[in-house]
């Protein structure tokens, strides 16, 4: 196939690489700080799409949790929204579920009113199962309550999308309402990115990209590249680029490296190339239907179906799976293509790319599935020996008493800590980082419970379809549906959700002004 035939098959791209491992840890502290802010192109005060003084020490993180976490995270985002919080973010982190809808958040449209898309917080004694009953087909909870998975990846299937199945099933439910689906549509952070990508590719148009909405956070998805029997690796993926920070020399297939840096997103799954300049590369990509789209974003970081698709005899749905090259010694090392699959199969709460990047304050929405507090891996594994441990564990269960006052309190169950980052080798997170959490964790508001309609209240204690709430499984809540969630399950959670942030006002407030 000659250039001409296909416009956009050979593209160059920036990229930024890291350093080894070994050379960090021969640095001080500082040295590894002042590192980090330069290899992220939106750290860069020069830049025009500096993220700004003030919001680069911000962050919010959504945790994974499948249809039950989106439909926290888009109540949670519209109260962020309300309170005049996400204009003061630097960074919007989500895995999994909560990346399903921040990313539409993220690039939704300017044609697309906002007040559609969040839809109406409602006072909790108007909650009667009649107005639970009901979602506008504008409002983005309309996608969660029809996500029939299933049915959608085995259309693209048999359709021979392959390793692009789930994520086309995914893009359809989450990003065709907001004309965010298109297979031929790269995605970018900015008009200066794009200007710019356009710049160094004559074949390329602003047509070619989704561009990120004007004044959003910085968006961070994350997702992870498996290797089976062996360590997993935290994929970052942002609208301007993505890629593996840290630098695993040996952790690749035939023990070859993986990682070392990141490259704008529009030239992920491509091939190695011959040779590179000291900012960019000439890559050769595949098909056009095979271009990094958002959807392939969500489907990565989404990935978790896979395991439960398996017991249900769909193994031989199409995960992702996409060529990677380290950026070490670039030329010297071919593409591999390897499986990726959710974030949450190695972190699930978004918050190690915060640390990375030196973020100073940072809200955790906990959109949990685990009603035992104590219980939750996500948060423990933070604070536990362990692959992602970034705290101290003496600190644990201070936060875990807070969080069990507040519910004792009947308030939302929210806590704050301050803490200082100890060393973690494998994601590349120095020691000696302070930073400060609000934790907001998926519980029952006992208070907001208490103001419900009588029969709302009564559901709660002996109907089925709200016996979960608001801990719905991930999967099968509505069996035999594997995502699915109803109207009713979805509109209490996302009110709940979003009454608990606003009743969270001045701690959020004292937060971000300390």
């Amino acid at each position: 196939m000659s250039k001409e035939k296909y416009r956009l098959k050979y593209l160059n791209a920036r990229y930024w690489q890291t350093e080894d491992q070994a050379d960090l840890e021969a640095e001080s502290d500082v040295a590894i700080e002042a590192e980090a802010d330069s290899r992220f192109p939106e750290l860069d005060p020069h830049h025009g799409d500096y993220v700004g003084d003030a919001k680069r020490k911000i962050g919010i993180c959504f945790s994974g949790g499948g249809t039950r976490s989106a439909t926290c995270t888009h109540g949670q985002l519209r109260a962020l929204k309300e309170l005049g919080v996400l204009e003061r973010v630097g960074y919007i982190s989500c895995v999994s579920g909560g990346a399903w809808a921040a990313v539409p958040y993220t690039f939704l449209a300017e044609h697309y009113e906002e007040s559609h898309f969040f839809g109406s917080q409602i006072d909790p004694e108007f909650l009667a199962y009649d107005v639970l009953d009901q979602i506008n087909q504008r409002n983005y909870l309309y996608t969660v309550s029809r996500s029939g998975l299933v049915d959608d990846l085995l259309k693209h299937a048999l359709r021979g999308a392959g390793d692009e199945s789930y994520s086309r099933a995914l893009g359809e439910v989450f990003l065709e309402p907001f004309d965010l689906n298109s297979k031929r549509r790269f995605f970018a952070h900015s008009t200066n990115q794009v200007m710019d990508a356009v710049s160094r590719n004559p074949n390329m148009t602003d047509q070619d990209f989704y561009v990120a909405g004007r004044d959003r956070p910085f968006l961070i998805a994350g997702g992870t590249l498996l290797r089976p029997g062996n360590e997993d690796y935290l994929f970052e993926m942002t609208p301007w680029y993505s890629g593996i920070r840290n630098l695993y020399a040996s952790g690749g297939s035939n023990n070859l490296p993986i990682g070392g840096g990141y490259i704008e997103s529009f030239a992920l799954d491509s091939d190695s190339p011959d040779e590179a300049d000291d900012a960019t590369v000439t890559v050769r990509v595949a098909k056009k239907r095979y271009r990094f789209t958002l959807s392939d974003m969500l489907g990565t970081t989404g990935a978790a179906p896979a395991e439960k698709l398996d017991q249900i005899g769909l193994d031989f749905i199409g995960m992702p799976e996409f060529k990677h090259w380290p950026l070490k010694n670039i030329g010297q090392v071919k593409a591999k293509e390897y499986e990726f699959g959710d974030g949450g199969n190695l972190e699930n709460l978004g918050i190690l790319p915060l640390l990375s990047r030196n973020v100073e304050k940072i809200i955790v929405f906990v959109n949990t599935q685990k009603a035992d507090i104590r219980k939750n891996g996500g948060i423990n594994s933070l604070f536990r020996a362990g692959v992602n441990q970034v705290f101290e564990e003496s600190r644990l269960d201070i936060l875990h008493k807070q969080l069990e006052e507040c519910l004792a309190g009947r308030e939302p169950v929210v806590g704050r800590g301050s803490y200082v980052t100890v060393q973690n080798d494998h994601h590349r997170i120095p020691a000696g980082h302070r930073v400060e959490v609000l934790w907001v964790y998926n519980h029952r508001y006992l208070s907001w419970i208490d103001q419900l309609p009588s029969g709302t209240q009564a559901d709660l204690k002996t109907g089925r379809a709200l016996a979960n709430f608001p801990h719905y499984a991930t999967f099968f809540e509505n069996p035999p549906k594997v995502i699915d969630l109803d109207r009713v399950q979805i509109n209490l959670l996302n009110q709940m959700s979003s009454a608990s942030v606003l009743a969270s006002k001045d701690l959020i407030e004292g937060l971000l002004s300390a």
